[in-house]
């Protein structure tokens, strides 16, 4: 599973001229403000190199690009260029696909890189759940920095607070969500909190939620847990429970949106573990396939 990405030409055209204005990198600098655009710019370009990339460039560009000579590129658009035509393919089967409208992309997970207005972005960002940055793509800042590794946590993933982005829905995967055990009781109040701060406030659609659980026989209360989840967001759900009686090959608990993957030791109940990745490879997946 690779990232799927549109990015319009117009911003390949805003993102060299950005990077052109920024200064050397100095390791004696104070600057910070240069710093975190330095940092911004690697990540949106390590990013891009490493996704399924979907443009509107048009066969004119790429006669332009023939036209140059071959193998050199100053700009990140024919940087991308080369690589497709050299390599037929980007490193490991990642692809690009041109004469592609962004319309054409709505599709769950895609982050778009467009020539829009911030006010734009924010509003579709807000009202769809997506990732989408526009010309004052550095003045927005890029969620890839909210990727970090196992931190301690508390039961209500207070850790939320910096991994909050735009997102359609969640995918949560826990053993335990709906048991009785006493212990457990906190879970479902801590969940709603959880849902409470990452569920886009303005999002027009209902948020989808789908819960892989265990039911077994001694869970009584299984049907009062789901009411208790859908009258905390009354009219603002899409929620959908799957629970066999055994789910004994389910070790790992995870929540997975659509940009990112959370996983948890012991979720909602208890001080664990949590780390969160965003646009996850193959290798990052693996676990959940199985």
């Amino acid at each position: 599973m690779y990232p799927n990405i549109f990015v319009s030409e117009g911003f390949f055209e805003n993102f060299d001229n950005e990077h052109k204005k920024l200064p050397q990198s100095n390791v004696y600098s104070v600057n910070l403000e240069d710093e975190n655009k330095i940092k911004s710019i690697s990540r949106i370009r390590d990013l891009l190199m490493a996704s399924n990339i979907y443009s509107d460039i048009t066969d004119k560009s790429l006669v332009k690009y023939h036209a140059k000579q071959f193998g050199t590129y100053n700009n990140l658009k024919d940087l991308i260029f080369h690589r497709v035509i050299k390599d037929s393919n980007f490193t490991n089967g990642r692809k690009l696909f041109i004469r592609q409208q962004k319309s054409d992309c709505d599709k769950s997970g895609f982050c778009y890189f467009t020539n829009q207005d911030t006010s734009e972005c924010i509003n579709e960002s807000q009202q769809n759940g997506k990732i989408v940055l526009g010309k004052d793509f550095l003045k927005t800042p890029f969620y890839l920095e909210h990727t970090f590794a196992s931190e301690s946590t508390n039961d209500k993933i207070f850790q939320i607070e910096k991994s909050k982005h735009p997102c359609t829905g969640i995918i949560i995967i826990d053993k335990y969500l709906f048991n009785d055990a006493k212990n457990h009781s906190k879970k479902i109040p801590n969940l709603i909190s959880f849902l409470n701060e990452l569920i886009p406030k303005e999002l027009i659609n209902p948020f989808e939620i789908d819960i892989i659980t265990q039911n077994d026989s001694k869970n009584q209360l299984f049907n009062s847990k789901f009411n208790q989840i859908l009258e905390a967001f009354p009219n603002k759900l899409s929620l959908h429970i799957y629970a066999p009686i055994s789910l004994n090959q389910v070790t790992d608990r995870y929540l997975i949106t659509n940009y990112s993957i959370l996983s948890i030791g012991h979720p909602f109940d208890r001080d664990t573990n949590v780390s969160c990745n965003f646009f996850p490879s193959n290798n990052s997946t693996d676990a959940i396939k199985s």
